[in-house]
């Protein structure tokens, strides 16, 4: 997992848990992707749960 999506992952865990209902994808272009989920943020592998 690159850096930039580290940092995302840090900055929006606290925010969408508990918040978003569903599950959401989001792709940095050459950098990799995440999910958010109900319970937090998950990086490229599911062993990144928050």
């Amino acid at each position: 997992m690159s850096d930039v999506v580290a940092q995302y992952i840090a900055a929006l865990d606290a925010k969408v848990r508990g918040v978003i209902k569903g599950t959401a994808k989001l792709t940095i272009t050459d950098e990799g992707s995440f999910l958010l989920v109900e319970n937090g943020t998950r990086g490229n592998g599911s062993h990144c749960l928050r």
